[in-house]
């Protein structure tokens, strides 16, 4: 066996990273395992939007589903506690802990769902958002996505059939919240649907534009889109007649 020989590099550390810098890196190469068994747990209180009532909320998972929850129950908001905890403890942290929080809404990987099986009021699927920084040409805006996004751009209208159309138009807009948006909403939650009324749908419209999936001339999918930092987000989406097969597809 050859004998290991360690040498000190006197410029090592001035090419080192700070340790603040380190950390974060570190951090963020680990998350994709660490999420899925710890949970990151945050209770924020504050009163409900258009009310005097202040209500504890548990949020379960850092993630842009529960940023947007937040954003919709409350005005303002404070963080009063933050912590973590492995998955497999949250239900019996739960139970042991009831009164921490009055509405608690988790996040969790699908591999756990079993586990807490019978505990929720409500089981939903998480809605997809991405966000994709838009300064620049197509080719650029391009150019930041995965190479899986680049193959799936290049080949959609090739393998889908399906083209894109952009439309500031009020009668396109019309056609997707009365056709698309609220029988979607209607078909997925039933009695529990929040829908939002035509004149703030009109107002988030006039901040930003519609984005249509078409197949031939014929919408089969939409989303009222808005440019906030330098990002495009989906505010809301539809389908027509709420039919998901258009999405499966």
């Amino acid at each position: 066996m050859q004998p290991l020989h360690i040498r000190a590099c006197p410029n090592a550390a001035r090419h080192s990273l700070p340790s603040s810098m380190l950390r974060q890196h570190l951090k963020q190469l680990a998350y994709p395992l660490t999420s899925r068994y710890l949970s990151n747990c945050c209770v924020v209180e504050g009163p409900l939007k258009g009310s005097d009532a202040r209500v504890r909320v548990l949020l379960i998972h850092n993630c842009l589903f529960n940023q947007e929850l937040r954003s919709r129950l409350f005005d303002t908001s404070q963080e009063v506690d933050r912590f973590h905890l492995p998955t497999f403890q949250l239900r019996r942290w739960l139970h042991r802990n009831p009164h921490r929080a009055d509405f608690v809404c988790a996040v969790l990987p699908p591999w756990c769902h079993h586990a807490f099986e019978g505990l929720p009021h409500v089981v939903t699927r998480e809605e997809v958002r991405q966000l994709i920084p838009v300064p620049g040409s197509w080719e650029e805006l391009r150019k930041g996505f995965s190479r899986k996004k680049r193959q799936i751009s290049n080949q959609f209208e090739l393998k889908s059939g399906l083209t894109c159309r952009i439309s500031r138009d009020l009668q396109d807009l019309e056609f997707f919240y009365h056709q698309m948006h609220v029988p979607l909403i209607r078909r997925r939650y039933g009695s529990r649907a929040d829908l939002d009324d035509w004149n703030a749908m009109r107002r988030a419209f006039e901040q930003g534009f519609l984005l249509l999936v078409l197949a031939g001339d014929q919408p089969v999918a939409g989303a009222l889109s808005q440019r906030a930092d330098n990002h495009l987000v989906f505010r809301r989406t539809g389908v027509p007649q709420g039919e998901e097969a258009h999405i499966r597809r």
